[in-house]
């Protein structure tokens, strides 16, 4: 995504195909979350932003957990 695209995401604000998280801190609240974009038609979950489209950042300690969560496969 280009920073433009992200830009304009933000000022539009939430809608259903768009989720701002400033953070999640239970695996389970982020398959809740990709499950219900899932059974929609898809969108984008933004993380590191407020409801109301601050920028909030993550730690590099929570972009690491989170690849993790998002990078397991189970067979």
């Amino acid at each position: 995504m280009e920073c433009n695209e992200l830009l304009d995401i933000l000022n539009r604000g939430e809608d259903s195909a768009h989720q701002f998280k400033e953070n999640f801190t239970s695996i389970d609240n982020l398959a809740v979350e990709i499950s219900a974009l899932a059974n929609t038609d898809g969108g984008k979950i933004i993380i590191g932003v407020s409801d109301k489209g601050k920028l909030t950042g993550l730690s590099q300690e929570d972009i690491h957990r989170l690849n993790q969560w998002t990078s397991k496969v189970k067979r």
